[in-house]
């Protein structure tokens, strides 16, 4: 399996700084909650005012023993997905990918360097105590045009507030 992100616009060179996105409100968000140990910072680098067609990326950073995609989400119509991890030092994290969940795809363990692809299915994960989840996403819109990074359909079980 291959991803892309196919244009048809022109665009420039970009540099983007992290000092820059960082102190942005529009661009680093925080979700999640902590009394659930869901809270997260997900910083926006490639959002959908970016000039381009289909590609979105940016950088979550989760709690210590928390979970970063909480609710659980999938968007496999509009969009695939990469997380790359990272800065995880001797940290682990458990990556699940499933539209059944008694029937997952994938449960692993994800350390440091990994690279996870999600073409369609929920994809929740969770760090192991003492531990940090930090990785890069990077999200492939099948339409060009359609980077909304909140067009996301939640799992009914866990609803959209948990």
């Amino acid at each position: 399996m291959y991803y892309g992100a196919p244009s048809d616009q022109d665009s420039s060179i970009v540099h983007i700084k992290f000092s820059e996105i960082d102190k942005k409100q529009e661009t680093h968000k925080i979700f999640g909650k902590s009394v659930n140990n869901t809270k997260r910072h997900v910083w926006h680098f490639i959002d959908a005012e970016f000039q381009c067609s289909r590609l979105m990326m940016g950088l979550c950073e989760g709690e210590i023993g928390g979970w970063t995609v909480w609710p659980p989400h999938e968007h496999a119509k509009e969009k695939e997905e990469v997380y790359l991890y990272f800065n995880m030092g001797k940290a682990f994290a458990v990556q699940c990918v499933y539209d059944d969940i008694d029937k997952p795809y994938a449960v692993e363990m994800i350390k440091e360097g990994d690279l996870v692809t999600v073409p369609k299915g929920y994809h929740p994960n969770v760090c192991c105590p003492g531990g940090r989840i930090s990785y890069i996403y990077c999200m492939v819109a099948k339409e060009a045009g359609k980077r909304d990074f909140m067009d996301l359909h939640f799992q009914k079980i866990y609803g959209e507030k948990f």
